[in-house]
C-alpha cells in the first residue's frame, strides 16, 4: 500500500495479470508441443504416451481458473488504468 494515501500499488495489479497470463499461455504451450498424446482417453491399446503429455490437456483445462481466483482480468485492468492512467 503506499504510504501516502493507503492505497494498493498498481504493480500488484500488473504482477496478477501477467502472472495469471504467462501461466495460462505456458500451458497452451504445453499442450500444443504434447499434441494427441495430451489426450490419453483416444489412444488405443499397445500405444502409450508419456505421462508429461497425459497430464498436459487436464492441468491446461484445470488452470483457466487462474484469472478468475487471482482477481478478474478485467479488474486488474480496471485498477491498472486507474491508477496509472489516472482514468
Amino acid at each position: 500500500a503506499d504510504s501516502a494515501g493507503g492505497k494498493p500499488s498498481p504493480a500488484s495489479s500488473l504482477l496478477k495479470l501477467r502472472g495469471s497470463e504467462l501461466q495460462q499461455a505456458t500451458l497452451e504451450l504445453l499442450v500444443d508441443v504434447a499434441g494427441r498424446d495430451s489426450l490419453p482417453f483416444g489412444a488405443g491399446p499397445g500405444i502409450s504416451s508419456p505421462v508429461w503429455a497425459q497430464h498436459a490437456a487436464p492441468t491446461y483445462l484445470n488452470y483457466r481458473k487462474v484469472s478468475i481466483y487471482s482477481g478478474s482480468s478485467e479488474v486488474q485492468r480496471s485498477i491498472i488504468a486507474s491508477s496509472i492512467l489516472g482514468l
